[in-house]
């Protein structure tokens, strides 16, 4: 759906009421965008869906779950990421986006060099 392509619900609402004569809910459009989602994830959750996504591409990562058995900390490493710490072991740089998401959950990217 346009959720996809950056289009905000709002503005997809709007369209489709003034390109349509059909009355259109907003839930009905919430309804669309979820069928779309869950196509696109071939009926997993979002983070089984990622997970399955980095288990094709061969994309190391670790899970760890909390108390609920919900994904509380994963760790993603890129091939890339792992060949270049192999070859740099003396580099790294930290860099924390706190509370981007909307879990408000900490986003933590680690990268560097020791001096």
């Amino acid at each position: 759906m346009l959720t996809y392509l950056g289009v905000r619900a709002a503005q997809q609402l709007t369209a489709v009421r003034e390109t349509s004569n059909n009355p259109f809910l907003n839930q009905t459009l919430y309804n669309i965008n979820a069928s779309f989602k869950r196509r696109q994830n071939k009926g997993l959750a979002t983070t089984d869906a990622l997970i399955a996504d980095l288990d094709l591409r061969g994309i190391k990562y670790k899970v760890r779950p909390g108390l609920d058995d919900r994904t509380e900390h994963l760790f993603i490493a890129l091939p890339e990421s792992i060949k270049l710490a192999l070859q740099n072991q003396d580099v790294i740089l930290v860099d924390n986006t706190y509370k981007t998401n909307k879990f408000d959950m900490p986003l933590l990217h680690v990268v560097g060099k020791l001096l």
